[in-house]
């Protein structure tokens, strides 16, 4: 007889389980802690506000205990957990239309991504370019439609696949790839404007 693995060692798709069959409240704590800053970064690149993002992650996990007994493991959890993110700040997104922050779009929380720059230590001068940079990127990606925005966001900045994207937003492969290619080709135009 094999021994039993400890929580701590099951897959989110098992934890997931576990929550639905049993209600059980450790596995959803462990869920969450797990992503739960994966889920406000993400939200972040789309809101551009910290509070804003705490605030829909909170509603997102909120929403995956909720709907706890509809849960099929067809997909991989994340998928399913993006998805609910997806739809929410979407939603808040239609709903109040702000397009603010003070952060720039690769801030993290808790590591991931970031600008590289050859200098290690850069001038005053460089810090103020790379500034006004991402401050041209982040206005340029805030100014493309939701959508097209949320593929951009999961692809580059999630390193998600277009087969994940696809079931995020409820739609087919060949519908991303087109959202993304418009998307890019808006962001290529704004920033190449930008440095004439």
């Amino acid at each position: 007889m094999t021994p039993a693995l400890p929580i701590s060692a099951l897959e989110d798709t098992s934890l997931m389980m576990l929550v639905k069959e049993r209600d059980d409240h450790t596995a959803f704590e462990l869920l969450v802690s797990r992503h739960r800053r994966p889920v406000v970064n993400y939200i972040y690149r789309m809101v551009q506000s910290v509070a804003t993002a705490e605030e829909l992650a909170q509603d997102v996990f909120l929403r995956v205990y909720q709907v706890r007994g509809g849960y099929m493991p067809v997909a991989r959890f994340t998928t399913w957990l993006y998805t609910l993110a997806t739809n929410r700040t979407l939603k808040w997104l239609r709903d109040n239309r702000r397009r603010s922050g003070d952060m720039s779009l690769d801030a993290t929380f808790g590591g991931g991504q970031q600008w590289q720059f050859a200098d290690d230590e850069p001038t005053v001068d460089n810090k103020l370019v790379r500034r006004a940079e991402e401050q041209h990127i982040r206005a340029a990606l805030m100014r493309l439609p939701e959508r097209q925005r949320a593929v951009v966001v999961m692809h580059k900045y999630e390193s998600r696949s277009y087969e994940e994207i696809a079931e995020s937003l409820s739609t087919t492969v060949p519908a991303v790839k087109s959202l993304a290619f418009r998307a890019y080709f808006q962001l290529r135009t704004a920033l190449s404007a930008g440095q004439q």
